[in-house]
């Protein structure tokens, strides 16, 4: 009878110790994602907003060359929304440096071409 007390007292700890142990871990899952405010959500209604814009003025291209300039431009700051995004909020900064960099070719050379160069 003083075996079967232990044993159930043995069985409770280390239950115990296994539930402290997944809300631990539940407690640092976040799936890299930062945490949600006013600011990240007013940079991913921008990316929408960018990326929309960026469609229109894509069809508007297939029908009109002269759109390429204003394409190039919009492109360019979506990419660089897009890796912001990716940075913060997502938390993946290594990838964001890829939009950022693809972002800034575009507009520097929209602007170079704009002025001649």
């Amino acid at each position: 009878m003083a075996k079967k007390k232990e044993e159930v007292k043995e069985e409770k700890k280390s239950t115990k110790k296994k539930s402290t142990k997944v809300v631990e871990k539940k407690k640092n899952d976040n799936n890299g994602i930062s945490k949600i405010n006013r600011f990240n959500i007013l940079f991913v209604d921008l990316q929408v907003v960018f990326t929309i814009l960026t469609v229109i003025v894509l069809i508007w291209y297939l029908f009109d060359k002269s759109a390429w300039h204003f394409l190039q431009i919009i492109l360019g700051i979506t990419m660089i929304i897009i890796g912001y995004n990716n940075k913060i909020i997502y938390d993946r900064p290594k990838f964001a440096w890829v939009y950022y960099i693809v972002g800034a070719i575009l507009i520097i050379f929209d602007i170079l071409l704009l002025l001649g160069v």
